[in-house]
């Protein structure tokens, strides 16, 4: 099991800090639940990415730019590397599926 490391607020392009810091706040609850004790699969990860996005986007839409989602994208898709997982998580929509795509 990997640990979390207590970095500062990563930036993720929001237009504020508040919301930049509720990015950080998604990809840190994603985080804990992938070093958890239970694996993941990659379309639990992509559901986790995609319903905290549009919580966030409630009070800040740009969370679905290009930027934010690349960022989390990352963060998430490094978390899963640290856990071991063979798997992570592009950060361009599949335009015929309308997600993320989960690659090996």
């Amino acid at each position: 099991m990997s640990t979390i490391t207590q970095n500062p607020v990563r930036r993720y392009d929001m237009f504020t800090k508040a919301g930049d810091s509720a990015c950080e706040s998604l990809v840190k609850k994603i985080e804990k639940k992938i070093a958890g004790k239970f694996k993941v699969t990659g379309e639990e990860v992509l559901a986790m990415i995609e319903a905290g996005m549009d919580k966030i986007a409630l009070k800040h839409g740009e969370v679905h730019d290009t930027e934010p989602r690349v960022e989390i994208a990352h963060q998430v898709s490094k978390a899963l590397q640290r856990a071991g997982y063979g798997f992570y998580i592009g950060s361009f929509l599949n335009v015929e599926q309308g997600d993320y795509s989960i690659w090996n």
